[in-house]
């Protein structure tokens, strides 16, 4: 037996939390059944002393042997075990309810009960015998007439009490034995769902992150468990998987520049040439190594867009940077020839990173100008307003729109649709944007119906005043 493992933990907590409540529970029954048994005892004593009291108080002759007996032979004679004992203001033995002799018990009784003049209990042995006693003193004018003694067995008790001792003892070490093999046992079924999630999870690999643990239907912290680990798994394999194609997606990016150049390397390198191919060459080296650089800078764009600079963020006028975009989108324009109108509401702030948002609503606008048909036709609008808490930019061309299948995808990493291909691009543009809105809190939502133009939506929470 593993006495590491948490099955034999709980079982050992539960062992000892049941031991220490039975325990607990035999001796507060024992106590209150003592106390109640001596409190009985104590009563009779104490009615069997007031009527002795009385008896003994009415005699006009004051301690006479013979009226004594009497009263003892009337009142005590039928009740077995008791004893009573009746001493003078000397505190000699006058009287009893059998055969007593002088005791060092009893002068000890009278002197405290000449001392303190009020009656008391008090346990004694007597003649082998555990008494429970009642000493009941009778004083006139200050003065101690005499001391009346009534006392009961309490030894019958107390084997009464010692019997049930043993019984409670041996009912409890017949107990415990299986209350800790039960408790283990149903602590090791309870565990037997967690213990299969933890054998599945190790044979889980980061190579097929597909497989799912059973979710016991338990609707406990087991099911809870197995339910959230199922969500890491679901997002560790998504994780994986956009790494996984981000990584092929940049070794096919970079492939085919790298191939490009060092293919123009080899052919003017192959034989001498004149002059002005070498300088041919070096320019589709040039221009292949800018592809490969601007591709590169998206990336880290988009890794930057996806880092954690929230304690560089600050209030910022949301109106002007959409102005500024907007002089930004007019310069891009002109060259096709494409129109560029704005709508502007003012004061309207956000909190985050002026230059973020500027970068991912600048992707949106080159994206707006790229795919916009040039002439005199195309047009390009922009505009802000605020919903509620929300700052609103739509973004909206008449290009040549998005056909339904791309739609679900435009905002992958190195994603271009059917109509892009010949529109330069890494593909990142969008995937930056999405990240940088995201980060900020907000949301993007694009509507495109195909050859009708494509609407860009970016909602983004105000700042707070």
């Amino acid at each position: 037996m593993n006495t590491r493992s948490l099955s034999f933990r709980l079982s050992l907590w539960v062992t000892l939390s049941f031991l220490a409540a039975t325990i607990l529970a035999f001796v507060g029954f024992y106590f209150v059944t003592s106390r109640l048994l001596q409190a009985n005892t104590d009563v009779d004593l104490l009615v069997h002393a007031t009527k002795l009291v009385d008896v003994v108080s009415s005699q006009n002759s004051g301690m006479h042997d013979e009226i004594a007996k009497e009263a003892f032979i009337q009142q005590f004679s039928q009740i077995p075990g008791m004893l009573v004992v009746i001493m003078d203001s000397q505190g000699v033995i006058v009287s009893g309810s059998t055969i007593t002799t002088p005791d060092p018990v009893f002068y000890d009784l009278f002197i405290r009960a000449q001392k303190d003049k009020q009656p008391f209990y008090v346990n004694r042995p007597i003649k082998d015998i555990e008494m429970r006693l009642f000493v009941a003193p009778i004083v006139k004018n200050g003065n101690l007439l005499a001391s009346i003694v009534v006392a009961h067995p309490v030894n019958v008790i107390h084997k009464s009490l010692n019997s049930l001792l043993i019984f409670v003892i041996g009912v409890f070490g017949v107990l415990v034995i299986p209350v800790a093999a039960g408790g283990y046992f149903l602590i090791r079924r309870s565990l037997s769902p967690v213990s299969n999630m933890a054998d599945k999870m190790a044979r889980i690999e980061s190579s097929d992150l597909s497989q799912r643990v059973a979710v016991p239907q338990t609707a406990d912290a087991l099911q809870e468990l197995a339910i959230a680990f199922n969500g890491l798994l679901e997002r560790l394999q998504q994780s994986i998987d956009r790494e996984r194609q981000f990584i092929a997606d940049v070794a096919h990016e970079m492939k085919t520049p790298l191939s490009t150049i060092t293919s123009t390397a080899e052919i003017a390198l192959s034989r001498p040439r004149p002059g002005q191919d070498y300088q041919k060459a070096l320019q589709e080296v040039q221009t292949d190594a800018a592809k490969m650089s601007a591709t590169l800078k998206n990336i880290l764009d988009l890794a930057w867009s996806q880092s954690d600079s929230s304690s560089r963020w600050q209030n910022f006028s949301l109106s002007e940077t959409v102005g500024e975009l907007a002089e930004v989108a007019t310069k891009l324009a002109h060259p096709r020839r494409i129109t560029v109108s704005n709508r502007i509401a003012a004061d309207i702030f956000i909190h985050g990173q002026q230059e973020k948002i500027f970068r991912a609503l600048l992707n949106l606008i080159d994206n707006a100008v790229k795919f916009t048909p040039p002439g005199g036709e195309g047009k390009i609008s922009l505009s802000l307003s605020s919903q509620k808490n929300l700052a609103a930019i739509d973004i909206k061309d008449t290009g040549i729109g998005i056909v339904p299948d791309d739609l679900p995808h435009i905002f992958d990493r190195f994603y271009r649709g059917g109509k892009s291909g010949r529109t330069l691009g890494s593909g990142l543009g969008l995937a930056i944007a999405s990240s940088i809105i995201a980060a900020h809190h907000g949301e993007i939502e694009v509507k495109s119906p195909p050859t009708k133009g494509s609407t860009f939506t970016v909602r983004l929470p105000l700042a707070s005043s």
